[in-house]
């Protein structure tokens, strides 16, 4: 039991809901592949807050044929695409400190298939907002300082209200939403989302 002071604050941990070319739900499907670039291992899932540097023009590929609908396209490096759309809806709630980084899907013979523009989301801020004695989770047993699963979360009594998306530092392979924001994006009908709800405290 949690004390009166504290406030349920549900959130949602963002995954890729997968496709198979004909649209039905089906695990180990991969939409996009990464076109490689020099450096590209630096910027696998967009984890880190500092500045990389990268081509103008970025590539993802498909060898099946790409489902239309998906503003949140699941691929080989995990990096968090998303159509301007979603943005666009993320942004709705309340802004928050990204960078954009624009990408371009092809198909097998090298055309442009992608009728919205894409975009890699990088947070380049990680909040280091979990009280880490009253927070229910998995440490990493080869990094302690990590945290590999959360139950519970318990935010520290200084955090207010939270931004529609973010990461945490104890972990920020991870990428969260707000209430708010799940509500917004299912709403607006925002396609190749999955939720993992987590009961979240402040």
């Amino acid at each position: 039991m949690f004390p009166n002071h504290f406030k349920e604050v549900n959130i949602c941990q963002i995954n890729n809901q997968l496709f198979n070319y004909h649209g039905i739900h089906q695990k180990k499907m991969i939409n996009v592949f990464l076109m490689e670039f020099d450096d590209h291992e630096y910027t696998r899932g967009w984890v880190h807050t500092n500045f990389i540097n990268v081509p103008e023009n970025i590539f993802f590929k498909t060898d099946i044929l790409f489902y239309e609908n998906i503003d949140f396209p699941f691929n080989d490096v995990q990096w968090p695409l998303m159509t301007k759309y979603m943005i666009d809806v993320l942004f709705s709630i309340t802004p928050f400190k990204h960078r954009l980084i624009p990408v371009t899907i092809l198909d097998h013979e090298n055309k442009i298939i992608s009728e919205n523009d894409y975009y890699s989301l990088q947070l380049i801020e990680h909040l280091d907002i979990l009280d880490m004695e009253k927070s229910v989770y998995i440490m990493d047993d080869e990094e302690p300082e990590r945290i590999i699963d959360i139950f519970k979360a318990v935010f520290k009594e200084t955090v207010f209200k939270l931004p529609p998306v973010f990461r945490l530092k104890v972990n920020p392979l991870y990428l969260f939403v707000s209430y708010d924001a799940k509500h917004a994006l299912e709403r607006a009908g925002v396609k190749g989302l999955e939720f993992r709800e987590l009961d979240g405290i402040i």
